[in-house]
C-alpha cells in the first residue's frame, strides 16, 4: 500500500464465511514457506481477473487515520501518544523502467509529522508491487532510513511526561530505549520483500487464501492470510483480508502485527509489541507496551 502508516492494496469481494476452523498460527521460521512464482500461470481467485483486488484507478482517494500508543504495563494512562491522518490519491499513470504504473499521491489532513510519501503502484494477477521503495510505513514515520532503522519518534516528549510522573533518570531512560526499539520492531513488520522486477518490492501476493503464508522479504518476515471478511469502517462495511505479520527472530512472544486490506488499500491496523526496559545494567524497570491502530476515514472509487 501506500500509505505512509501502511502501504496500498487488496480487494472488495464477496464474502465467503469463515467458517467454524480457527486459522492456523503465523509460522514462526522461514524455511519451507511457500515460495511464489510472479509470472507462472494461477487459478484466479474471485476478484482477480477482470476486476483487480486494488483500485488503482485515476482518481481513488482514501483518508486514513492512525494512532499510536505507548503505556507502561500495570498503568491506566498511556505515556506516548501520536495521532495522524493522510489522503492518498491516484492521479495518473506513468511509465517507469518501460512498465505502467499508477502514481498515488500522498499529502496530510492531520498536518503534523513527516509528510506522507507519494508511490508508483502497479498490479497484475501475480500481486501488488510499488516501484523502487525499500521501507514500509512505519519506517518512514518512526525510521531515519530503511537501512538505519532507529526510532524517530518524540524521545524528549515521551522523557519529559515520564520525568513528570516522578520517574528518576534511570527509570526514564530505560523507557525511552525501550520505546525506541518497539518502534523499530514495528517497522521491520511493515517493510515489504523484493518484487519480480529490479527496481519493484512486493506488497501482496495472489492469489490469496486462508492459511497461505510467504515470506515477504526473503529470509526475513512472513505474512499469513487469516481469512476474509466483513469490517465495519467510518465509510460503512467492506470486506477484506486479513492478514497477519511476524518477523522471526524479532518478535515476541505477545507480539502481534494484524493488517486488512480491501479495495481502498489498508482499511484497518491492529498492532500489539512488548518489550521489558531496564537500565544500564541490566536490570528490568518494567515492561513496555506499543500499540497502533489505523482506521479508514473514507473511501472514494475511482471514476
Amino acid at each position: 500500500m501506500d500509505f505512509r502508516s501502511a502501504l496500498s492494496a487488496l480487494s472488495a469481494v464477496a464474502l465467503l464465511a469463515a467458517g467454524c476452523a480457527p486459522a492456523a498460527a503465523p509460522p514462526t521460521s522461514l524455511s519451507g514457506l511457500e515460495r511464489i512464482d510472479a509470472f507462472a500461470p494461477q487459478a484466479q481467485p474471485p476478484g482477480v481477473g477482470p476486476t483487480p483486488l486494488v483500485d488503482l484507478g485515476i482518481g481513488r482517494r482514501t483518508d486514513v487515520a492512525i494512532h499510536v500508543v505507548a503505556t507502561i504495563q500495570g498503568e491506566s494512562e498511556p505515556d506516548f501518544i501520536d495521532d495522524f491522518s493522510e489522503r492518498y490519491r491516484v492521479t495518473e499513470t506513468v511509465v517507469l523502467d518501460g512498465v505502467d504504473y499508477q502514481f498515488q499521491e500522498g499529502s496530510s489532513l492531520s498536518g503534523d509529522g513527516p509528510a506522507p510519501f507519494s508511490s508508483y503502484l502497479r498490479q497484475d494477477r501475480s500481486g501488488l508491487f510499488l516501484w523502487q521503495e525499500d521501507a514500509g510505513p512505519l519506517v518512514r514515520r518512526y525510521a531515519l532510513a530503511a537501512d538505519e532503522p532507529r526510532a524517530r519518534f518524540d524521545a524528549d516528549g515521551f522523557a519529559r511526561r515520564l520525568s513528570a510522573r516522578g520517574l528518576d533518570e534511570r527509570v526514564v531512560a530505560a523507557y525511552v530505549a525501550a520505546a525506541q526499539r518497539l518502534a523499530e520492531r514495528a517497522a521491520l513488520a511493515a517493510k515489504p520483500g523484493g518484487g519480480p522486477n529490479e527496481h519493484e518490492i512486493t506488497l501482496l501476493r495472489y492469489p490469496l487464501h486462508k492459511n497461505r503464508s510467504w515470506e515477504g522479504r526473503v529470509g526475513f518476515n512472513v505474512w499469513t492470510v487469516e481469512g476474509r471478511e466483513t469490517i465495519e469502517t467510518k465509510d460503512g462495511p467492506m470486506e477484506a483480508w486479513r492478514l497477519n505479520i511476524v518477523v522471526p527472530g524479532a518478535f515476541g512472544p505477545n507480539d502481534v502485527y494484524r493488517t486488512w486490506w480491501g479495495a481502498p488499500g489498508e482499511l484497518k491496523r491492529e498492532a500489539h509489541l512488548e518489550t521489558t526496559a531496564t537500565d544500564p545494567n541490566g536490570v528490568p524497570v518494567g515492561v513496555l507496551l506499543w500499540d497502533e491502530t489505523l482506521e479508514l476515514l473514507d473511501y472514494q472509487a475511482s471514476s
